[in-house]
């Protein structure tokens, strides 16, 4: 793992500290140092932006993506989290879901688009098995994956933007930047692909994660107890119980409930994640929160439309 010291999408340093813990199904899904228990929630002062103080490295970002949600991963992940069902694992597949949020990705959408349908060409970055490309409105679809997964029919799997042979004029990237330990690399690299069209389209979609937070979770004493815990495997995830369940139903963590690192190390907001998009050459024509979400933890999603910045 390494620090962030900055915020990863203003750069400002001027920041407000929480203590957290790294999940116990990371310590057992990743080999990282068995000492290396808890971390720090930060908050940006500056553009808002929380994100963890710890994050993946290249080789850690393999070992947890590489098989995603196969049955390893599974039963790990229900190992530490006995809440964590079968039917979770798999509602990327469930077709309510995929139907429900393919719409609103086309409602939000096809106002900004530029090309006709008939000729877009779309890459979707991380996208699964791209089962969220709404394959009507497209010419060719592309999704570039790093996990095994096998597209859906109609989808070409790629390793990289630069594989696909011919002009990609929309790039989405929905629920990906959540997990991404340097987004503006990521963006960049995106960005600068060689075969992207001049009036290439971004669109980007994160959750909203927006919970209330506890000042005495910034205490030396919550520290402390944090530390106390830890040690004590089904103590921890009991705690982690009851705050999953406060982060849902009451829309807040305070003691003596805990932040985890999980898979998420970014949570965004608007404003952060328009920063963001400005610091990797990104120019935003729109963003909005929009409430609501068949995803417990997640109180909505944030959409944003991005274009290169020309000037």
């Amino acid at each position: 793992m390494f620090q962030q010291k900055q915020c990863p999408c203003c750069g400002d340093d001027s920041q407000i500290q929480y203590g957290a813990i790294i999940a116990p199904f990371i310590q057992d899904y990743i080999a990282i140092p068995k000492n290396k228990k808890t971390t720090k929630l930060i908050q940006c002062k500056l553009c808002g932006h929380r994100y963890f103080e710890d994050r993946f490295d290249d080789n850690e970002m393999e070992q947890l993506y590489s098989g995603y949600r196969d049955e390893r991963y599974f039963q790990i992940r229900r190992k530490n989290e006995p809440w964590y069902s079968s039917g979770v694992n798999t509602s990327n597949l469930d077709p309510n879901i995929i139907n429900k949020r393919q719409e609103g990705l086309k409602n939000f959408l096809i106002p900004f688009l530029t090309q006709d349908t008939e000729n877009l060409i779309v890459a979707d970055i991380g996208g699964d098995a791209g089962q969220f490309i709404p394959l009507e409105m497209v010419n060719k679809a592309y999704v570039v994956e790093a996990s095994a997964q096998i597209p859906v029919e109609g989808v070409v799997r790629v390793a990289s933007i630069n594989e696909i042979p011919e002009p990609v004029n929309l790039v989405m990237c929905a629920h990906v930047l959540e997990h991404i330990p340097t987004p503006e690399k990521f963006i960049s690299e995106i960005i600068t692909s060689t075969n992207l069209s001049p009036a290439c389209v971004f669109y980007f979609e994160v959750p909203l994660e927006r919970f209330n937070i506890s000042p005495l979770l910034k205490s030396k004493g919550y520290q402390k107890y944090l530390q106390a815990i830890v040690p004590f495997r089904w103590i921890t995830i009991g705690f982690d119980f009851f705050s999953v369940l406060s982060r849902s139903y009451l829309n807040a963590v305070f003691p003596p409930l805990i932040m985890k690192l999980h898979e998420h190390l970014n949570y965004y907001t608007t404003h952060s994640l328009s920063e963001l998009m400005y610091q990797s050459g990104l120019e935003v024509v729109e963003v909005i929160e929009e409430r609501a979400s068949n995803l417990s933890t997640h109180q909505g999603v944030i959409r944003l439309i991005a274009r290169k910045n020309v000037s």
